[in-house]
């Protein structure tokens, strides 16, 4: 029974109250202007007029089902973001290679969970954009995640590095929270392993039905740092869509200390593909064309704003139409938009890909994909 009463004191100091409005859970219907209390009471007797008023440690049905049931249902809905965030990070580079950072442990809680499978995702942005920097992730079996990031310059320069880093963790929801979905798009990851090779490149058709506004986004993962050129190796990628209906990814790996292209080590690579992202102002695909317009509106932002601090998205290059391997190329991520990069190598070796024809009017045959989770 919920009572709102009404009070008023008198001058003998004696206080005397009047109900001004209740609500009765459970039992029969009664009218607030002739209750009977003892009726009431008796009504509750019949667990027909019982309501309930709270719950006690409640379980979600689907944790009711046999465990290959609830496996399959996890498989129908699709992973889902589980967690996001920004973090600030200072990048002391001393010396050519890289530096290995922790997860933050917020994350580690969701990542330890097997059933959710996670998948990290994540991406580095330099605040005073001088800098190209490049990540993947180091997960051994059995122990908790790292990042390692590199630094790519033209000529190394000992500085301390202001970055922003965006972690992403991919998983099941093995709670079946499906009310709490900020999105309206559907997420799905890849998985490929790739053994040690000679070959400086990797060309892989990913297993998807062709979809000329699929988005992709990928990175690298290592099981374990068993080699020193993993300090200084840098593993980079693109996708491409072309006319024959394929997708794929074009990966290839560089060394920081020799500053040219080496041989791939043993990794994994995920790819995060999002469809049915229509009318979705978060993620999109966009021609190189319009990286003036969104400069300006940028710069117009921040005048508004001198204090408004942009996050860096998760950004990926695509190569549009025939002529789809171009080489080797890094995007630089850009408060002010985003740039191609290529490593300006020549060497004397007939077979590398240093030698890959670069084209002329590049924007046109690529395009890039982003998305603010």
């Amino acid at each position: 029974m919920k009572c709102e009463k009404k009070y008023s004191k008198s001058s003998n100091t004696n206080y005397s109250s009047k109900f001004k409005s209740f609500k009765l859970f459970g039992g029969k219907e009664a009218c607030s202007n002739n209750f009977n209390e003892t009726d009431w009471v008796e009504s509750l007797k019949d667990f027909k007029y019982w309501s309930c008023i709270n719950f006690k440690e409640p379980v979600n049905i689907f944790q009711l089902l046999p465990e290959d049931l609830r496996k399959q249902i996890l498989s129908l809905t699709g992973k889902k973001i589980l967690f996001t965030s920004v973090e600030d990070y200072s990048y002391k580079l001393l010396e050519s290679g890289s530096q290995l950072i922790n997860i933050p442990e917020k994350f580690l809680e969701i990542l330890q969970c097997k059933d959710s499978d996670c998948n990290i995702f994540a991406t580095v942005v330099d605040k005073n954009e001088k800098d190209i920097f490049n990540c993947q992730v180091v997960w051994p079996p059995n122990e908790d995640p790292k990042l390692l990031i590199h630094c790519i310059q033209k000529k190394f320069r000992k500085h301390e590095c202001k970055l922003n880093i965006r972690w992403m963790i991919i998983g099941y929801d093995i709670n079946f929270n499906f009310n709490n979905s900020e999105f309206n798009f559907k997420l799905k990851v890849l998985r490929n392993i790739f053994n040690a090779s000679n070959h400086q490149t990797i060309v892989i058709p990913l297993e998807l039905e062709y979809n000329p506004s699929v988005l992709c986004f990928g990175i690298p993962v290592l099981s374990k740092l068993d080699s020193p050129n993993n300090n200084y190796q840098v593993i980079g990628h693109y996708f491409y869509n072309d006319e024959k209906n394929k997708i794929g990814s074009y990966i290839f790996s560089y060394c920081l200390e020799n500053n040219h292209f080496i041989s791939l080590p043993n990794f994994t690579f995920y790819t995060l593909i999002i469809s049915n992202y229509l009318n979705s102002d978060n993620c999109g695909i966009l021609p190189f064309q319009h990286m003036s317009k969104i400069s300006k509106m940028l710069d117009l932002i921040k005048l508004k704003n001198k204090s408004l601090k942009l996050h860096p998205n998760f950004v990926s290059l695509y190569s549009i139409g025939e002529n789809k391997y171009h080489g080797p190329i890094f995007l630089k991520q850009k408060i002010s938009g985003i740039k191609i990069k290529y490593i300006d190598i020549k060497c004397n070796q007939g077979d590398c890909i240093c030698k890959s024809k670069k084209f002329k009017n590049l924007e046109k045959n690529l395009k890039y994909v982003y998305f603010d989770p």
